[in-house]
């Protein structure tokens, strides 16, 4: 809840933050999380003339992929100006006096910023799904079968709240992001 920390959940955000920088003349912005919206979010940041760091728990960005693919990946951020904090988790932010936001990470490492920007994954929405009564799965989504039904015969699901089948293990998986649900529909 404090002033200059943002998340990115919905298409507004971006505007808000962008808005903020406007108002504070911001210089210095943290993007916490390196997977897609985290990234795209540093890339326009950093556009947008700000320094900028990216804190990424996991020892690279884009966690879904092997090391070697994101090597390029972070040589590229790197070469654009980006700088990247690997393999330590934020443990602690707080609002100091001059209104700058201190970042903690487990490393012992601080770093003061204008803005915080929250892009800490993508977890299901599946509130109204519990409350009518349907499965759960074990990864957090709404189980279906092969044609997207879910345990209510007349309910059917899809999207990034959907547990399915992964095509190559055969165990379930979440797919991030809504992209498949064009595809499930």
């Amino acid at each position: 809840d404090l002033p200059g920390i943002f998340t990115v959940k919905t298409i507004p955000d971006p505007r808000e933050i962008m808005d903020w920088i406007e108002r504070r003349g911001a210089k210095k912005a943290a993007v916490i999380g390196g997977g897609f919206i985290g990234l795209e979010m540093a890339e326009n940041i950093k556009k947008r003339g700000l320094n900028v760091c990216i804190v990424e728990m996991q020892q690279h960005v884009m966690p879904a992929i092997d090391p070697e693919m994101a090597a390029p990946i972070h040589a590229h951020l790197k070469s654009s100006g980006i700088s990247l904090y690997l393999g330590s988790p934020l443990t602690l932010y707080q609002q100091l006096d001059s209104g700058k936001i201190l970042l903690t990470l487990a490393s012992g490492k601080t770093d003061r910023e204008d803005l915080v920007i929250l892009s800490i994954g993508v977890r299901p929405e599946i509130e109204l799904a519990r409350s009518a009564g349907l499965n759960i799965g074990t990864l957090g989504g709404i189980q279906v079968d092969e044609f997207m039904q879910t345990s209510d015969p007349h309910i059917w699901a899809v999207g990034d709240a959907v547990e399915v089948k992964d095509c190559v293990t055969g165990s379930n998986s979440l797919v991030p992001l809504a992209g498949p649900a064009n595809r499930q529909g």
